[in-house]
C-alpha cells in the first residue's frame, strides 16, 4: 500500500524534469516565428503594455537575448548540466512572461500553454534544489502532486458548472475553426449525436474523478492514468500545440517508485542523456524546502476555496481574506482552470485587412492553414479569444475593450489604404445541427483610434454570456471577484 508521502523514484524524476523542458522547448520554438508579439511590448509593437517594469525586458535588445539564455538553460536540464542554475533561469522567466505579465499583456500570458510551463518550471526547481535523501523530498513530491490535482479537479468542477452536464461545452469547441483541427467533420454530425454527449459528460466526470484519485495513497498512478488518457485523446482533437504531452507529462510524477510503470517509463526513456542529482543540499536549503512545502500546502486549498467563493458563490470575503486570496492568487498563479468552457468556445473571430478605396478584403486570420505561423497556433486562438472575452467579463468598461483592440491592430501589417474588420461569428446548437452565425462586426481604423462596433443579429450581443457560463462581469482583470457582489 502507497504511504501518504509519496515515494517518487529519483531517476524517474529526472526524466520527468527532462521531458517537461523538452516540450518548454517546443513551446518556444512554436512561438519563435512570431516572437515580436509576445516578447516586445506596444512601443515596438508588440502585446505588451508599454509600462517600464514591461519595457525593460520587452525590447528589440534584451528580447532576443532572453529567448536565447532561456532555450539554453533548457538545454541544459534536458542534457543534464547546471541544471540547478537553469532551473532558476526557466523558473524566472516563466514566471516573469507567464504570471507576471498575464495582467499586463494581450496574450493573457499565453494562457493554459504559459500556465503549465510555468508549472513544469516550478516543479523542475522544486525537485533540482531538493535532494532525493532530505527530509524534503516527499513533502515536495506531496505539494506537487496535491498541486496538480487541485488543478485537474478545479478544471472538472469548472467544466460540470458550466454547462457540460447539460451537453454544452466540448462538442461546441470541435466545431470551433479556432480551435479544433477537423471543424468541418464535426459539423457534419448532428448536435444530437451520442458522440458530442459521451465527449462533454466524460470530460468533467472523468476530471473530478481523476482529481480525487490523485489525492489518495494508492488510487493516485490510477488517477494519472487518466488525466494521460484524457489528453492524449483531445491531442489530436484540438489544437493545443505541445501543451497536450506536456501536461501527460507532469502527470507522471504520480507513479510510486517500484511500480511496474515505474520500470516500464525508465525503459522508454533510456534514451535521453545522463542526468545527476546533485548530491549535498546544505542542510538549511532542505529545511527551507520543508517548511515551503508544508506553507504551501496549507495555502494553495484555502486560496482555490477563495476563489471558488467568488467564482460560483458571487460574494466577497472579508476584506483582509479577500485581499489575501487576491494577491497570492496573482502572485503565484492559482487560478480556476477553467479551460475549454462554452463561454470562450461558443464563438470566434475572423481578421479581415480591407481597402477602404476598393473595398477589397483579405483574410488575416487563417486560423487552419498550417502555413499561417501566427494564427495556427494555440497562443494567438487565446489571444484573439482573450481580447473578445472583455466584452463578457467587463461588458460595462468599454473603454477597456476599445483600448484593447487598439493596441492588437497595431501589431498587423496593414497596406496604405487598409482598416480591419473584427467578424464575430457565435456558434448555434440547435435541435439537429450546429449552426454559425455572424452577429457583429467591429471595424477599427488604428490611424485615427476610431473603434466602432455595428451589430447585425437583433437580440444578440458579443457581451452576451452563454447561457450556462457561471461568470459575472468582474471588479477587475485578476480577480474572480464580481462586480455586483454579495456582501
Amino acid at each position: 500500500m502507497e504511504s501518504f508521502l509519496p515515494q517518487l523514484n529519483s531517476e524517474l524524476a529526472a526524466r520527468i524534469i527532462q521531458y517537461n523542458a523538452l516540450m518548454s522547448l517546443l513551446t518556444l520554438i512554436f512561438v519563435l516565428p512570431t516572437w515580436r508579439q509576445y516578447f516586445l511590448s506596444e512601443k515596438w509593437l508588440g502585446y505588451g503594455e508599454d509600462r517600464p517594469e514591461v519595457n525593460v525586458l520587452h525590447n528589440p535588445v534584451l528580447a532576443p537575448v532572453i529567448l536565447v539564455v532561456w532555450l539554453g538553460a533548457l538545454a541544459g536540464i534536458f542534457f543534464g548540466q547546471a541544471v540547478i542554475l537553469s532551473a532558476l533561469i526557466h523558473l524566472f522567466f516563466s514566471y516573469y512572461y507567464f504570471i507576471f505579465m498575464r495582467w499586463r499583456g494581450l496574450a493573457r500570458g499565453m494562457g493554459a500553454p504559459g500556465f503549465m510551463m510555468y508549472w513544469g518550471a516550478g516543479m523542475t526547481a522544486a525537485l533540482a534544489l531538493s535532494n532525493p535523501a532530505g527530509r524534503a523530498w516527499p513533502v515536495i513530491v506531496l505539494m506537487l502532486q496535491w498541486d496538480l490535482a487541485t488543478i485537474f479537479l478545479s478544471a472538472g468542477i469548472s467544466k460540470l458548472t458550466s454547462g457540460y452536464a447539460s451537453n454544452h461545452g466540448m462538442d461546441i469547441g470541435l466545431n470551433n475553426p479556432m480551435w479544433s483541427y477537423l471543424p468541418k467533420a464535426f459539423q457534419r454530425l448532428r448536435a444530437s449525436h451520442p458522440l458530442y454527449w459521451a465527449l462533454n459528460q466524460s470530460a468533467w466526470i472523468f476530471q473530478i474523478l481523476g482529481g480525487i484519485m490523485c489525492f489518495v495513497p494508492g488510487l493516485r498512478i490510477y488517477g494519472a492514468a487518466v488525466f494521460v488518457a484524457m489528453f492524449f485523446f483531445v491531442m489530436f482533437q484540438i489544437r493545443l500545440g505541445p501543451l497536450c504531452p506536456a501536461i501527460m507529462g507532469t502527470a507522471l510524477i504520480f507513479i510510486p517508485s517500484g511500480h511496474n510503470a515505474d520500470t516500464l517509463l525508465l525503459g522508454a526513456f533510456a534514451w535521453m542523456p545522463e542526468f545527476t542529482w546533485h548530491t549535498s543540499p546544505s542542510a538549511l536549503t532542505d529545511q527551507v524546502l520543508l517548511y515551503f512545502a508544508i506553507g504551501y500546502l496549507i495555502v494553495r486549498p484555502l486560496v482555490t476555496a477563495g476563489l471558488f467563493y467568488n467564482y460560483l458563490g458571487k460574494g466577497r470575503l472579508p476584506k483582509p481574506l479577500q485581499v489575501s486570496v487576491d494577491f497570492l492568487s496573482n502572485t503565484f498563479g492559482f487560478i480556476l482552470w477553467r479551460v475549454f468552457t462554452a463561454d470562450v468556445l461558443d464563438f470566434y473571430v475572423k481578421i479581415k485587412a480591407v481597402d477602404v478605396a476598393t473595398g477589397s478584403e483579405r483574410l488575416i486570420s487563417k486560423y487552419e492553414d498550417p502555413m499561417s505561423l501566427r494564427y495556427n497556433q494555440v497562443a494567438e486562438a487565446i489571444t484573439v479569444t482573450s481580447l473578445f472575452t472583455t466584452l463578457k467579463y467587463f461588458a460595462s468598461n468599454n473603454e477597456l475593450f476599445r483600448t484593447r483592440i487598439l493596441r492588437y491592430s497595431r501589431t498587423i501589417a496593414l497596406g496604405e489604404n487598409e482598416i480591419l474588420h473584427f467578424e464575430y461569428y457565435r456558434i448555434f446548437k440547435e435541435a439537429d445541427r450546429y449552426q454559425t452565425k455572424q452577429i457583429a462586426r467591429v471595424i477599427v481604423d488604428r490611424d485615427k483610434g476610431l473603434v466602432i462596433e455595428e451589430s447585425l443579429l437583433a437580440g444578440h450581443s458579443m457581451r452576451d454570456n452563454h447561457k450556462y457560463s457561471k461568470i459575472s462581469e468582474g471588479i477587475r482583470p485578476g480577480s474572480y471577484l464580481p462586480k455586483n457582489h454579495s456582501a
